[in-house]
């Protein structure tokens, strides 16, 4: 097998399929995306906890509205649909403290994706490393 055809399997922990046919096998867009995801995810998970002790939940749900298609760009789908559920969440709260459980939650939910995103990226620099 020539180096040229060394083809990129995606960890289990990514919808695989939804990947393949977003990116069409394009492993350098798609580590791109995923290091560009990864840069807007990180700042607005450090954003939302200031939101959320200071209160402000529309501003909170503003904030997750604006990251969950990130998610569904790597191919996290379940945790695109975590992100809508606490968005959804967010609506029908009257305060902070309502969203307590949930928040924390999902919280800890982010931090895994940003870890798992990192290193998905890191395998896929690896790979393209391998077939330069």
């Amino acid at each position: 097998m020539s180096k040229e055809n060394l083809q990129y399997i995606y960890s289990g922990r990514f919808d695989a399929a939804f990947l393949e046919e977003m990116y069409a096998g394009d492993i350098q867009t798609a580590a791109e995306i995923f290091e560009s995801s990864l840069n807007h995810i990180i700042p607005a998970a450090e954003e939302a906890e200031t939101l959320f002790v200071s209160g402000n939940v529309e501003s909170l749900r503003k904030l997750f509205h604006k990251i969950k298609p990130l998610f569904g760009y790597v191919g996290l789908l379940k945790m695109q649909e975590k992100v809508q559920h606490f968005e959804d969440a967010c609506t029908t709260a009257a305060t902070a403290e309502e969203l307590g459980k949930e928040y924390r939650e999902l919280v800890i939910i982010v931090g895994e994706s940003i870890n798992i995103i990192r290193q998905e990226l890191i395998r896929m620099k690896m790979h393209l490393n391998v077939r330069a």
